[in-house]
């Protein structure tokens, strides 16, 4: 009888351990699996962000552009008048 109870015993330590180990196996995992998210994420918003610079400089850029015309164009009103 104490034999079965000390194999018994010895069994459900090994079971406990195995289930630890595989807890801290799906954590690490899942915070792998959380830092690679989180490193998409990141270059996601860095290409938005890139884009965002981008737009925001079309404007000052066209009105470069119809200043740079109109400049142009005054001295044919000039003349024209």
């Amino acid at each position: 009888m104490q034999h079965l109870k000390a194999a018994n015993n010895k069994r459900r330590i090994n079971c406990v351990e195995k289930c630890q180990k595989l807890e801290d196996t799906n954590i690490v995992l899942a915070l792998d699996e959380a830092n690679k998210k989180k490193i998409d994420q990141e270059q996601t918003i860095s290409v938005h962000k890139e884009e965002t610079k981008g737009l925001k400089g079309s404007p000052s850029v066209q009105n470069k552009c119809l200043e740079a015309e109109k400049k142009a164009n005054a001295p044919k009103k000039l003349r024209e008048t």
